[in-house]
């Protein structure tokens, strides 16, 4: 009688004992997927930034051509209505301009020096400074 008794004692305990086991590694589990769930959120959100962001410097890009420049380049705004385009040196200083462009823009190079220029486009609502280069 004693031994039965030990030994339903000793089931009720270690039921006891296996449903506190179960129960914290369930939590642990639990707290693992939404460590998990987080950071996929995190993942998402990040992602649709960099969508966003690369969105933005599609619709704010200057499109010209060639680049490195012989004697023209093509300059495609991705925009409407009219703009003013210089081109400047790498100091600053405004060596050709023209304003009130719309559309395609075809400038002539010949008289320019090999170096580095500042291409600056300017328009109501945007101002975008590219690099060119003549070779």
């Amino acid at each position: 009688m004693r031994t039965l008794l030990s030994l339903l004692i000793l089931f009720f305990i270690s039921n006891i004992c296996i449903a506190q086991l179960q129960h914290s590694i369930f939590d642990s589990w639990h707290g693992i997927s939404e460590d998990v769930s987080l950071a996929e959120e995190v993942e998402r959100k990040r992602e649709q930034k960099i969508l966003r962001a690369t969105q933005l410097i599609k619709e704010t890009s200057l499109e010209y051509y060639p680049n490195p420049a012989d004697n023209s380049l093509m300059v495609k705004p991705k925009f409407e209505g009219p703009y003013d385009l210089k081109i400047r040196t790498s100091e600053g200083f405004r060596i050709w301009a023209n304003d009130n462009l719309r559309g395609v823009a075809e400038i002539d190079l010949d008289k320019l020096t090999p170096g580095i220029y500042l291409l600056d486009y300017r328009s109501q609502a945007k101002r975008i400074v590219e690099l060119l280069v003549k070779k």
